[in-house]
């Protein structure tokens, strides 16, 4: 890999679009940011593509001894994804409510970004995710099983930094 460095999320996206564009066969496609951060990247991707633009809300789930610690990610459809990183054994009831609490705070913030505007229709559609980065892979693996679970036909993860072995695993 490549060491690029980038002035903001902005031109970040610049160059991630140019390479998402390279890679595309077909298109139309729809492009999907990861709130928050993923966001302003997803925005040139869709502007270079001319593309439309939604946003998929991804919360970390945290680890209860040390919130910063994901155990996985959660959208706000439920749909999580465990970090890959450790085998971590919590009781069944103790994961469910920290989901629970994620999903939760997901759609507030799904709510809060979206209000009465629904999500894009994905049926059929090839929807490109972007991030900003990939720590754990979390995130984004979430983010991409939702949009496969709205309907999209092929799904494309695409982020201008991440780590190595998050990056071969996705």
């Amino acid at each position: 890999m490549a060491e690029v460095r980038f002035v903001d999320r902005a031109d970040a996206g610049r160059v991630l679009a140019d390479e998402v564009a390279r890679h595309l066969f077909r298109r139309p496609v729809t492009v999907l940011g990861v709130a928050r951060g993923g966001v302003p990247v997803a925005a040139e991707v869709a502007r270079a593509l001319a593309a439309p633009l939604d946003v998929l809300v991804v919360r970390k789930v945290g680890h209860p001894a040390n919130p910063e610690f994901a155990i996985g990610a959660v959208t706000s459809d439920g749909t999580f994804t465990d970090s890959g990183a450790v085998d971590i054994h919590l009781e069944p009831d103790l994961r469910a409510r920290l989901i629970a609490d994620a999903v939760e705070e997901a759609a507030r913030l799904e709510q809060m970004l979206r209000g009465a505007t629904p999500g894009q229709d994905l049926a059929g559609e090839i929807c490109v995710v972007v991030d900003d980065g990939i720590a754990t892979g979390a995130s984004l693996r979430a983010a991409c099983k939702a949009a496969r679970a709205r309907g999209a036909s092929t799904v494309i993860a695409a982020a201008p930094v991440g780590s190595p072995d998050p990056v071969r695993r996705l």
